[in-house]
């Protein structure tokens, strides 16, 4: 089963493919003081949600680099729509190899994923993308609480992947960087990104039943679907770290 056609099916009814409600995002957006000068660079950006919204309410500049043809289909559409198309590039490429001049950027991005390696290894890459006194908006997960060995194994995850919402913003502060602001999803925002995942996978399941990934699909969504409900829920949660490059 080709791992990106589950993930493209499975976030079909999302837009920002992270588990932040809009109005989330906006705060987050609004500690940034974008203006139109800001030229901003969304890394693994999905659907280009987040470089959209701040095109369209702040008037930046920016790229936004994905390896899914799907989603950098997705995020022109959107662009087009909200009539930022001429503000943003979108670069359908892996995001590990994308590899843009040091320092040309006011704001880098990245929710929910790791293209350069760790988690450290991606802030110290991002790092090098802005300008001094520029800013990483990375979203990250993190323990809520001591994660049990089965869902462990289910994840095919250790202990110390993630460390707990101190720790995280902790990294950053390791390596130099100034932490300026955090916030953490809800519980209710994480149902919802989970709902909306489940809903899609199992409406294209009972659409498709000819598909020949349909055993696959069905047996990988199930399983997710019952683990985050054992043992996600209360144990990964999701954070947004904002650091100033000093």
């Amino acid at each position: 089963m080709d791992r990106f056609k589950f993930t493209t099916i499975a976030h079909g009814d999302h837009r920002l493919c992270s588990p932040l409600s809009n109005a989330k995002l906006g705060l987050v957006m609004s500690v940034l003081k974008l203006d139109a000068t800001s030229r901003v660079l969304d890394v693994a950006c999905g659907k280009g949600e987040m470089l959209v919204r701040m095109a369209e309410s702040y008037g930046v500049s920016g790229v936004g680099v994905d390896h899914s043809s799907a989603f950098v289909a997705d995020a022109r559409k959107r662009a087009d729509a909200c009539g930022v198309a001429d503000r943003i590039e979108w670069v359908e490429q892996e995001a590990s190899t994308y590899a843009p001049e040091p320092g040309s950027f006011d704001v880098a991005c990245c929710l929910g994923a790791r293209p350069y390696g760790s988690y450290s290894d991606t802030l110290v890459r991002m790092g090098s993308f802005v300008t001094s006194g520029g800013l990483l908006v990375v979203g990250e997960g993190y323990w809520r609480q001591e994660p049990e060995a089965t869902y462990l194994k289910f994840l095919g995850a250790s202990k110390g992947d993630y460390a707990d919402h101190a720790g995280t913003a902790a990294v950053g502060i390791s390596l130099g960087l100034t932490l300026i602001y955090s916030t953490t999803s809800s519980v209710d925002e994480f149902d919802h990104y989970e709902g909306k995942y489940l809903a899609a996978m199992e409406r294209y399941l009972r659409e498709n039943p000819e598909d020949p990934d349909a055993d696959a699909m069905a047996a990988r969504i199930r399983g997710w679907r019952d683990a985050y409900l054992r043992f996600g829920r209360e144990t990964l949660g999701f954070g947004v770290y904002v650091f100033m490059k000093r």
